[in-house]
């Protein structure tokens, strides 16, 4: 299902409380206008991760000081062989 990209949707969303005090602290961290800013940029930021995963990349999260983490995320798909 192709939809027009200029064209909004609307959709509800059910949070715990935690979540939306994620959120909330999220939007004030990025200096965000609204909640659903975050929200477009974190699903810009997730299609990412699974398109990288899905070719078989490490993802990987370098320190200042160098220390190199390889982040592991249960939800990213992993490629098909």
């Amino acid at each position: 299902m192709r939809l027009e990209t200029s064209k909004k949707i609307r959709i509800s969303l059910d949070l715990s409380g935690r979540d939306f005090e994620r959120l909330t602290e999220l939007e004030h961290l990025t200096e965000s206008e609204t909640k659903a800013e975050v929200l477009r940029e974190a699903l810009r930021l997730y299609e990412f991760l699974v398109r990288q995963s899905l070719r078989g990349a490490k993802i990987r999260s370098e320190s200042p000081n160098g220390d190199v983490v390889e982040l592991f995320v249960s939800s990213l798909p992993t490629p098909s062989r």
